[in-house]
């Protein structure tokens, strides 16, 4: 949920854009550098395994948390200074949920979310892992409720989540009927940087302008790097509907998971969030 916002004029864009630029270049060659492979790690068996993380950036996909797993993130735009905090609970490797709250402006925007899946394999060997989920804001006069259904396809260097929305938004300025919308995101991880996944993702948001509810489009890419086993730091740049190409948000957040198993021999598909499971040179996350 977002709010239309009035983007600056030509004046002073270019020095503007100029130090945007620098920062965003120190800030992407530290992160490349950081996820870039040692020599030990040219052989595919020797790759860790890549993230099943729950979303992209915004866009949600059909992994699920293992059972007593919190995944907390926190980040900020560095253009805007624009909080961002978000905490994941996975319930019984069957359910999730998350409760995330942004800035947007002037005021913050609270949700929280309800999603069921199946890991991948559950009902047969070549089942997608998919996920339904609902999520609805609270505690604020512009309202929205997001159902989606999510699947997701993986192989190792390449995962694809293929989804569908349905929106409903309410607020002073009128009614957003329930509106269907796709989805789309791609993770890439390259071998030669097996620590990094390159991320793109393509979805809706209700846009609340002074006279009318719409829905726009918003659009996500950037990068994201695995620091520690269960850490990891994204950056990112976001484009919204009705955006100047000279005012896109540039964010970082930072991902810190914690599991709930301990003492299992074999952890389930579900458990290699952030490198829960050993890394055994299988096809896929």
């Amino acid at each position: 949920m977002a709010r239309g916002r009035h983007t600056s004029g030509p004046t002073g864009v270019p020095r503007a854009l100029d130090r945007a630029g620098r920062r965003l270049a120190v800030i992407l060659w530290v992160v490349a550098a950081s996820g870039v492979a040692p020599p030990s790690l040219a052989r595919a068996d020797d790759l860790p395994e890549p993230q099943e993380n729950p979303r992209v950036f915004a866009t949600p996909t059909g992994w699920l948390l293992p059972d007593a797993a919190v995944l907390a993130s926190s980040g900020i735009s560095l253009n805007r200074g624009e909080p961002f905090f978000a905490l994941s609970v996975g319930l019984a490797d069957l359910a999730e949920l998350d409760v995330t709250a942004t800035r947007d402006g002037d005021r913050w925007l609270p949700s929280a979310l309800f999603k069921l899946g199946l890991v991948r394999g559950a009902l047969f060997s070549w089942q997608p892992a998919g996920a339904i989920g609902f999520r609805r804001s609270f505690g604020v006069e512009e309202n929205s409720a997001q159902l989606y259904g999510v699947v997701t396809l993986s192989t190792r260097p390449v995962r694809v989540h293929l989804g569908g929305d349905v929106w409903q938004a309410e607020g002073p300025q009128g009614l957003l009927s329930p509106t269907v919308r796709p989805s789309v995101a791609v993770e890439w991880t390259p071998w030669i940087a097996p620590r990094s996944t390159v991320l793109l993702d393509f979805g809706w948001e209700p846009r609340f302008s002074d006279t009318h509810v719409t829905l726009g489009w918003r659009g996500d890419w950037g990068v994201r790097v695995r620091v520690l086993r269960p850490v990891s730091l994204e950056l990112g740049v976001r484009m919204r509907q009705g955006d100047a190409l000279a005012a896109p948000t540039v964010f970082v957040r930072l991902n810190m998971a914690v599991t709930g198993q301990s003492g299992a021999d074999e952890p389930r598909e579900s458990a290699k969030l952030s490198g829960y499971s050993p890394v055994n040179g299988s096809e896929g996350p």
